[in-house]
């Protein structure tokens, strides 16, 4: 190696003194974790750069092949270990469709589109697969996360297409559409982003490297379409690969399709029972999103949660983490899915639900109570007034008592419902919120707070658990025995708290 290189290949890795220098001074205890991330590029950098480096010295076609072979497993792996599925059951299908969604528009780029008779030499094949490897996996990930989890979630759905007269694959078209949205609509949002960013500058690097400007412009459309034409081909392949895996040959989904999270020890751990969570929902969309702060059940229909439930400690009330800096984000999870322009001169707040203050503990569980799936449109006087002050309280309660549980939601009419901005956020027409103490002698309290800015007190907006599950059709607090459940569910005293 020439020793040149090594010198100009210290003097790069001596601008990362910049941010280590900004982390030792204002964070030391993310220095190590940077550190870390840094020596895991590297390592990476490295092993890639020898993989390329064999590619090119030793040029073949076998050679080519092989590696692509490895990246699909590789980028397989990748995906079912974020999905948490089972790597040994699923690997093979998702590795076919991979390679698949590689090969085929790889190749069709060669024969079609790349100007250049060398394209499958180890120069261009290298780069262009790699391009499509990378935003294949990423795709793979939201779309087939999607895809298991609204089968987890909506299994009744589906069983009453098929029971309607639908065959298995018509009863799955929604869960399929729901999947290739989720892959889609952040490819399109993308694609005003590249046109800004990314495109100019792979167009500078094409130009220096000699190609004529209007080749390279060609060049850079059809890579552009190929990756977003690799992610809905790959994911499609997958879905039917994976079919006889997820169902037996009757339609009815089998036991391992569960998408339990990989974890082999779960069985010898204890069950930590959550008695915030409600009984799971059968009269309307629900999808569970679990978050570190929170658990939302969030309504595709509505774009708004059914309900989001918490468990507050002493020690969540406080923390240094602080909502300055925090922008509401669209959830990646779900779809269809509410955004920051449904809101912009719709004389609604974006509502938490879990409140940031009860999130100051963690720096990603207060960046994760900005996401839409924790907000509902809420009046401007009653999100600054009366339902900022019963989250203060609840917060008094959890230090006065140590824990406690709770769920809020919104309360809907039943006929002209009111929505807000382009994706017709269902606006609510009041809210409830539910505590549980389990401390001493359990006890429960619950809330109903208009969607209005008129006074209201906490005296008027009292409920029973029993009439707010009346109005809702939500069971709260099924995991307790259901003598406590029942005892107190039925009673509501505002100074017994």
């Amino acid at each position: 190696m020439n020793s040149s290189l090594i010198i100009h290949a210290i003097c790069g890795f001596l601008l990362l003194a910049i941010p280590a220098g900004a982390l030792y001074l204002w964070d030391k205890k993310l220095l190590r974790t940077f550190g870390v991330a840094v020596a895991r590029m590297i390592l990476q950098l490295l092993v890639v750069c020898l993989m390329v480096w064999a590619l090119f010295r030793f040029d073949s076609i076998p050679l080519r092949l092989g590696w692509l072979v490895l990246i699909a497993c590789y980028t397989a792996v990748v995906v079912l270990i974020r999905l948490k599925l089972n790597v040994r059951r699923f690997l093979w299908s998702v590795a076919a469709a991979q390679l698949v969604g590689m090969l085929l528009p790889g190749f069709y780029l060669r024969l079609a589109v790349l100007p250049l008779d060398q394209s499958l030499y180890a120069t261009w094949f290298v780069p262009v697969m790699a391009l499509l490897a990378g935003h294949i996996t990423a795709s793979q990930i939201r779309g087939l996360g999607i895809y298991f989890s609204a089968l987890k979630t909506d299994e009744q759905d589906y069983e009453y297409r098929r029971g309607n007269g639908k065959n298995h694959l018509q009863a799955l078209v929604p869960f399929v559409k729901r999947s290739v949205q989720a892959i889609l609509s952040p490819a399109s949002a993308n694609l005003t982003v590249m046109g800004l960013f990314t495109l100019p500058l792979l167009l500078c690097g094409l130009l220096l490297a000699g190609m004529e400007p209007l080749t390279a412009c060609v060049l850079m459309l059809a890579l552009t379409s190929a990756c977003v034409a690799a992610s809905v081909l790959t994911l499609i392949v997958s879905l039917w690969l994976c079919d006889s895996r997820l169902f037996d040959k009757f339609g009815k989904l089998t036991l391992m399709v569960t998408m339990l999270l990989v974890c082999a020890s779960c069985e010898a751990q204890p069950e930590v029972v959550k008695y915030e969570l409600p009984a799971p929902l059968k009269d309307r969309p629900e999808q569970i999103l679990q978050r570190k702060g929170y658990t939302t059940s969030y309504n595709r229909n509505t774009k708004n949660p059914n309900w989001v439930a918490w468990h507050l400690t002493r020690e969540h009330t406080r923390g240094q983490n602080q909502r300055k800096q925090m922008m509401f984000t669209e959830d990646m999870d779900v779809t269809p899915r509410a955004t920051n322009n449904d809101y912009y001169n719709s004389r609604f707040d974006r509502g938490h639900m879990c409140p940031a203050g009860d999130n100051k503990w963690d720096k990603e569980a207060m960046a994760q109570s900005f996401l839409f799936t924790n907000i509902c449109p809420q009046n401007h006087g009653l999100n600054k007034y009366e339902w900022n002050d019963l989250e203060i309280k609840c917060r008094e309660w959890a230090r006065e008592y140590g824990a406690i549980d709770i769920v809020c939601g919104p309360i809907y009419e039943a006929d002209n419902q009111r929505t807000i901005g382009k994706n017709k956020v269902w606006v609510p027409v009041a809210f409830f919120k539910v505590i549980l103490c389990r401390k001493g002698a359990p006890k429960a309290i619950g809330f109903i707070y208009r969607n209005e800015g008129k006074h209201q007190t906490p005296q008027e907006a009292v409920r029973t658990v029993d009439e707010i599950e009346a109005l809702t059709g939500i069971d709260f607090f099924p995991a307790l025995d259901d003598a406590t459940e029942k005892r107190i569910e039925a009673s509501a005293q505002l100074n017994a708290w």
